[in-house]
């Protein structure tokens, strides 16, 4: 059921309701990592990626071992983030550490 909204929120809603559970939450995890990776000074980079009470948490490091960031996502949600998706949507663009 399409909720409640301003004329300007419409499409918003309505892509919400079509995407697929989580998908929102691996575009923002791809953000989160690309924002780290600009702020590594050059660095390599790798993603720690933890199951976490219906999320996952990532925590991006550089190659040296300083923590860039870290974060859970898809905790909020009404379906758990699967850590096998997030896996999959970061193998290839970073170095993958299992927590």
């Amino acid at each position: 059921m399409l909720a409640l909204c301003a004329p300007s929120e419409l499409a918003d809603e309505i892509r919400s309701l079509i995407e697929e559970p989580g998908e929102a939450a691996i575009e923002e995890i791809l953000d989160f990592v690309e924002t780290a990776r600009a702020e590594s000074g050059g660095e390599a980079i790798a993603a720690r990626i933890a199951a976490r009470d219906g999320g996952v948490a990532v925590t991006v490091l550089t190659e040296a071992g300083r923590v860039l960031d870290s974060r859970v996502f898809g905790d909020e949600e009404e379906e758990p983030l699967d850590i096998v998706a997030v896996r999959d949507a970061l193998e290839g663009r970073v170095a993958i550490l299992e927590a």
